[in-house]
């Protein structure tokens, strides 16, 4: 009996490694995907389990014995809980279907071999932690345990006696056979998960290379061919197969040959190769990849995988840059601006010292006449000893807080003003850009000293006074002496020697000025002949004696033989309570009182000086001067005048031409006629004179007779067109006198009228350009006294 319980168990368990082996060779994932699937797998593990109770061993009628637990706990084990189910149920309609007393065992046997198997599954064998080994052998005991315990549900003593003889195959063989089943089946699923594994990831890896965006190339180990490349490979260099992808690297336009790239793959055998490849596509363009080149291992074959990235615009930018760069440089070394870069230098006490040149430009030679090699690397006290310690601290102010600053300042050691910008490029250091400002701080200076001087004598004009006299009334400067000075005749001399006499003269007073009062005067001139003289803690007699040695000095000094007279005034500031304008206005008052004085006197000389002048200037005015007044005094003897009027009426004659001294020489000396406008300029002597005798109380009446001398009877004359008895008497006197003078004489563009001849000439002009009483007395009585 026992031995055939053995064979048919032995054939039963040989039945069941043959499914499960069928299942090890035909791929039945599928009934992983769908319930149908499930159960389809449930209804072939069913019908392996009837084979299995088919072939079993009968005890007796209706009990028979088989291996079916051991197929449904290893199904319930590895299979889903719908499939391990459906066999089970298949197990159980069979069995039933069978009959016999064994039906109940038989059945308890399948479902408890269903129950601790898939128990087993969901929540022991997490729990338990033990091998594989010992995992199966207790799964394969603890099912049979309940397989042997339901054989007490046979009547008894049939139970006991079964469970006597069936126990020990139970308890110890079939574990030993799920045990070997479990982990054949384990072996199995590992196989197919690591198989699900690896296809993944073949599948992952694939997806991975194609459609990654760095281009990947596999390169044949020894003839360096592409036997592989993704679509970022073939899209970049513009290929739609291998073929074109090998013939667009080996472009015959490529930077690099083919045996470059073909020493890079065999070099990438021993080391992997890292580098940047130019190539050029068909259509002409360059590509620049930053390459990795490496072993790789493919279904057991060796490649070598290409993986690069497209830096073909980092590279345009790169090289942009390097241009940008370039013609950085190139500005910052022509700008027209001095560029220097210093460093930071501490001491102990981590505080700056000094700062070292490390880099200078071309205008940076230019402005500071240093050259490069004598100051990269040398300090700023070592190179520019002398250097105001202000600059050191601006530099080292900058660097703190990384604001920049502008200023403008002279430099001891350059001998130049120079407008800097500083500002901190990095850490501890400093960029000086500078322009040399020389030229323009002195023309500022030149501009800001004739804002505030007199053009003609550079002394302080009126402007800067009005700022000084601010400054200087203070207490400390009392007595402040207030002097305000005038040239006496200055507008006189202008008008008749010209205002280049006239500057002569204030540029000798300016100079006097300042050599008679000193360094510890502030004189300015104030106006055209005005000037002021203040002088700080000065007694009034201190000032008084410094007056009259000007006014000394300038007495023996003449300008075109004209004396220079002045007329000072003179206020004092001695308490603060007092208004520094009324102080300018007293001395103002002061001058003018003065100036009544001896200002008459002044122009009287001039105007005697200016007669010497036309006189001595010119031989034919001296004559013609004398001949006119000695007319003049004869007319009067013959009209019966007083002696007084006599004197008048010859001196009127001598000075009637006296305002021929503002005429140019080119005009009174021409020995043609004049035109147009050397005529208008010559009828001018006329007011000339007017303006010259006028200015003069001695000589004021005299003003009348110069300005119409050339007035007609007839309204014809110039320059007020007065006709008739609205001539002056003296004036009418003048005319004819005047006329015949000139007739009578050589002139250099013609030779003397006889008297004869004269006497015709003023008998025609008569009642039209000369009175005709006056001409009848002048022919009739003055003629024959003069012959």
């Amino acid at each position: 009996m026992l031995e055939e319980l053995f064979q048919t168990i032995f054939f039963n368990i040989t039945i069941i490694f043959g499914v499960f082996l069928l299942m090890t060779i035909v791929d039945f994932s599928f009934y992983t995907k769908s319930a149908i699937a499930k159960i389809i797998m449930g209804i072939i593990i069913g019908l392996a389990t009837i084979v299995t109770m088919m072939n079993g061993f009968q005890l007796e009628s209706g009990v028979v014995y088989d291996a079916r637990s051991v197929v449904i706990g290893v199904a319930a084990f590895f299979f889903p809980w719908m499939t391990s189910l459906t066999a089970a149920i298949i197990a159980m309609v069979y069995r039933v279907a069978l009959g016999g007393i064994g039906v109940l065992p038989g059945s308890l046997s399948i479902l408890s071999a269903f129950i601790v198997g898939f128990i087993w599954r969901e929540k022991v064998q997490k729990r338990l932690k033990v091998n594989a080994y010992f995992q199966f052998y207790l799964l394969g005991f603890v099912i049979h345990v309940f397989v042997t315990l339901s054989q007490l549900s046979l009547p008894y003593p049939r139970n006991i006696e079964n469970i006597k003889l069936l126990g020990p195959v139970f308890l110890i063989l079939y574990p030993i056979i799920v045990m070997i089943l479990g982990l054949f089946m384990k072996n199995h699923h590992d196989r197919l998960n690591v198989q699900k594994q690896l296809v993944g990831s073949e599948s992952r890896l694939k997806t991975i290379f194609n459609d990654s965006p760095i281009s990947m190339i596999l390169h044949d180990c020894e003839t360096g061919e592409i036997v592989g490349a993704n679509n970022a490979a073939l899209a970049l260099f513009q290929a739609d197969s291998l073929t074109q992808l090998n013939e667009a690297l080996w472009y015959d336009d490529s930077p690099y040959s083919a045996e470059d790239a073909l020493r890079y793959i065999h070099d990438a055998l021993q080391e992997d190769q890292n580098f940047i490849w130019r190539s050029k596509t068909k259509s002409g363009n360059y590509l620049y990849e930053r390459v990795l080149l490496r072993p790789i291992m493919i279904n057991d074959v060796k490649r070598i995988l290409s993986a690069s990235i497209d830096i073909t615009e980092s590279k345009i930018q790169e090289a942009k840059n390097l241009d940008l760069e370039k013609q950085l440089r190139l500005l910052i070394s022509e700008m027209p601006i001095g560029l220097a870069l210093l460093e930071c230098l501490y001491d102990e006490s981590n505080q700056p010292i000094d700062f070292q040149y490390t880099s200078i430009n071309s205008s940076f030679e230019v402005f500071s006449s240093l050259k490069s090699e004598d100051v990269i690397g040398k300090t700023i006290r070592e190179v520019l000893p002398h250097t105001d310690k202000s600059w050191m601290h601006i530099f080292a102010q900058v660097i703190s807080t990384g604001e920049p600053i502008n200023y403008e300042d002279y430099s001891i050691s350059l001998g130049k003003y120079y407008s800097v910008k500083v500002y901190s490029p990095k850490q501890n250091q400093v960029a000086v850009l500078f322009e040399d400002i020389t030229q323009r701080k002195q023309m500022d200076e030149k501009i800001l000293f004739a804002s505030k001087h007199d053009y003609l004598t550079n002394l302080p004009n009126r402007r800067y006074f009005d700022e000084k006299i601010k400054e200087l009334d203070q207490p400390q400067n009392y007595p402040l002496i207030i002097s305000m000075m005038d040239i006496d005749g200055l507008k006189l001399i202008n008008d008749t020697l010209g205002h280049f006499v006239g500057d002569q003269a204030i540029i000798a007073v300016a100079k006097q000025l300042q050599t008679t009062f000193g360094e510890h005067a502030f004189v300015a001139r104030t106006g055209g002949d005005e000037f002021m003289i203040v002088c700080a803690n000065t007694l009034i007699s201190e000032f008084k004696q410094k007056r009259n040695e000007m006014i000394e000095t300038m007495s023996k000094i003449k300008i075109q033989g004209v004396d220079i007279s002045l007329s000072f005034g003179i206020a004092v500031k001695s308490e603060s309570t007092e208004l520094i304008q009324d102080i300018i206005i007293k001395s103002e008052n002061d001058m003018y009182a003065n100036k009544v004085l001896h200002g008459q006197s002044a122009r009287n000389q001039i105007i005697v000086t200016l007669f010497d002048a036309l006189k001595n200037k010119y031989e034919e005015e001296k004559i013609h001067s004398s001949r006119v007044s000695q007319y003049c005094s004869l007319m009067g003897e013959c009209l019966g005048l007083s002696e007084g009027e006599k004197l008048e009426l010859e001196l009127a004659g001598r000075m009637h031409d006296i305002g021929k001294i503002s005429i140019p020489d080119t005009i009174l000396r021409k020995p043609g006629k004049l035109n147009d406008e050397e005529w208008n300029i010559m009828r001018n002597h006329t007011t000339n004179g007017y303006q010259i005798l006028r200015s003069a109380d001695q000589y004021s009446r005299l003003a009348e007779y110069s300005l119409t001398h050339h007035e007609r009877m007839d309204g014809k004359g110039y320059p007020q067109g007065l006709k008739g008895e609205e001539i002056p008497l003296f004036s009418r006197i003048i005319a004819i006198c005047d006329a015949y003078e000139a007739m009578t004489s050589d002139r250099q563009y013609r030779k003397a009228m006889t008297s004869q001849e004269a006497v015709k000439e003023i008998i025609r002009c008569a009642g039209t350009q000369f009175d005709e009483k006056l001409v009848k007395i002048f022919i009739e009585e003055v003629i024959p006294q003069m012959t």
